[in-house]
């Protein structure tokens, strides 16, 4: 138990560090950079059109 302790302390604080850099990487984006990468995961594809020749346009 006693050497968890320390693991679980270090673990603690890599994680702390992780959502700290991870967040400031986050804010220091310009705006709309970071809501056109936002907007561009929730789009959702188009409808696919087929040709009268059976091939799928997108």
């Amino acid at each position: 138990m006693r050497r968890a302790e320390p693991r679980l302390r270090q673990f603690a604080t890599m994680v702390a560090v992780a959502l700290f850099v991870g967040t400031a990487a986050f804010a220091g984006l310009p705006r709309s950079h970071a809501i056109e990468l936002v907007a561009r995961a929730a789009v959702q594809p188009g409808p696919i059109h087929r040709l009268p020749s059976g091939r799928r346009w997108y």
